[in-house]
């Protein structure tokens, strides 16, 4: 594990070092040579058959990932130097992180967006070949430790200059940075984020176009993306998610191939509106429930509750939230805190695409792995690889304080306790949600979420009165067990 400790390495000029003179030309298009590093000869990424989850080269997988919110273009506002995304993938690989979301351009390095920057400004009619091949590359190391990149387009807070200034001052569309008629936008000042969004607004639509057909060209080879509409956006689909849908249904056409497409809605309500458009194929959900600010506990019921709502009248989608909310790596929460968080959505037939923050920014060395936070997800991993979650369907409901996932016919169980502490005995009352009789034998292997350590199996009978009474190891904050008939 020493190598989690081992520092990230940003060097700006790493990455020039790394890509060929020639990838300085302005076009650049999905070369045939990343066909097979893309994983075209397997199958790569699909909703599974029973629609509430994902297949990974035809093998049942949940995604609980880690990485780099803004490792494409490179950099952000805190840290303005390049990523090495190589190191994040290796570090976070063997803690079996298999997602990451990540940001198609932000607030980077200016030289590595998806446009030519030159004198000051962008060009939206002019593509930046480096940036694009740097993308291509990002995907194929990802591809090669098995993650799978969730791409978010667009990000509605960068549209808010009023909430956070500096991401509105850097965009590529704020008409001061780039030569383009991007039609009607400020340059600063307040202004309703609506102006981003105006479907009506011809020429702005126009270059968002683009970018959705450019990144679906430069990306349609490699089968293990999930493209995410926007960010945070209050309203989600609306007209002008209606034109850029559309350039996803014509490349669909055109390639012959199916594309995963997610889009991030604040609102639960219009969450669940848009979740039923069949045009979304992955739900992913806002990914705040928490009480208080940061520094709280996540509201597991309402998580739970918002999950299984999108499990169970969404038309059978996997459902992720793009990331968690308790940031262990910066003190904005526990690790306990966040073991209640990614555990509670595992149950609830849910996924989580990264941890906000993977790195200990808050301690002496803001460049080192959060090690603990690491551990978490190879725990939840552990734990989801001990039963076929695929075959589950959660209970909708805490049972006794736990989390109970059950197959139909009630033979496997799977369960989180998030409040064991000080309980001595857990009471499910399984007769009520399956068809099964007094007297029925279960094997029970509990599983300690903050050691990843399965306790040795035991055997439990359901009671007289249809229920089973399980009693912990020991006592500790929070227990997960699996049950077998």
């Amino acid at each position: 594990m020493s190598g989690v400790h081992r520092t990230l390495t940003f060097m700006a000029t790493a990455l020039c070092m790394a890509l060929p003179a020639a990838a300085r030309g302005e076009e650049a298009t999905g070369s045939g040579t990343d066909a097979e590093a893309a994983g075209k000869v397997k199958e790569g990424l699909a909703v599974h058959p029973d629609g509430h989850y994902f297949t990974l080269d035809g093998e049942p997988v949940v995604l609980f990932g880690a990485g780099n919110w803004v490792v494409i273009p490179a950099g952000e506002r805190r840290h303005p130097f390049s990523v090495d995304y190589e190191l994040i993938h290796r570090t976070v690989a063997p803690f079996s992180a298999n997602a990451n979301r990540a940001a198609l351009y932000g607030f980077g390095d200016a030289d590595m967006m998806p446009w030519v920057h030159e004198d000051g400004r962008f060009d939206l009619d002019r593509w930046n070949g480096i940036y694009w091949q740097r993308l291509r590359s990002y995907l194929r190391s990802a591809r090669e430790h098995g993650i799978v990149p969730i791409i978010q387009i667009f990000d509605h807070p960068s549209a808010k200059p009023h909430r956070d200034p500096q991401r509105w001052q850097s965009n590529p569309f704020n008409p001061a940075n780039n030569v383009n008629d991007v039609g009607e936008l400020p340059t600063e000042g307040y202004h309703p984020p609506r102006d981003f969004y105006n479907a009506d607004n011809e020429q702005l639509m126009k270059f968002k176009a683009a970018l959705v057909r450019k990144l679906i060209d430069e990306t349609h080879e490699f089968n293990h993306i999930i493209y995410q509409l926007d960010n945070e956006h209050p309203h989600g689909v609306g007209p002008w998610a209606d034109r850029l849908l559309e350039v996803f249904g014509e490349r669909s056409r055109h390639y012959g191939r199916t594309f995963l497409v997610s889009n991030m809605t604040m609102n639960h309500r219009t969450q669940m509106a848009h979740a039923r458009d069949d045009r979304i194929t992955v739900i992913e959900a806002f990914h705040t429930y928490r009480t208080g600010g940061y520094a709280r506990q996540v509201d597991l019921d309402t998580m739970h509750k918002a999950i299984t709502d999108f499990f169970y009248e969404c038309g059978g989608k996997p459902v992720i939230l793009g990331r968690g909310s308790v940031v262990p790596a910066r003190g904005q929460g526990s690790i306990e805190a966040m073991r209640w968080e990614w555990f509670t959505a595992l149950l609830a037939g849910g996924q989580i695409g990264s941890p906000r923050v993977i790195f200990d920014l808050a301690g002496d060395d803001p460049e080192a792995f959060h090690k603990p936070t690491l551990e978490v997800i190879a725990h939840v991993h552990r734990f989801a690889a001990a039963y076929p979650f695929w075959q589950m369907r959660p209970v909708r409901v805490s049972v006794d304080g736990a989390y109970l996932s059950m197959t139909p016919d009630g033979d496997k169980a799977a369960l989180y306790w998030p409040a064991a502490q000080g309980r001595t005995a857990l009471t499910l009352d399984i007769a009520r949600r399956a068809d099964v009789e007094p007297g029925t034998r279960y094997r029970l292997r509990w599983y300690n979420p903050a050691t990843g350590e399965f306790a040795p199996e035991q055997h439990v009978t359901v009671d007289s009165d249809g229920q089973l009474t399980l009693h912990p190891p020991h006592d500790h904050p929070d227990w997960a067990a699996t049950l077998q008939r």
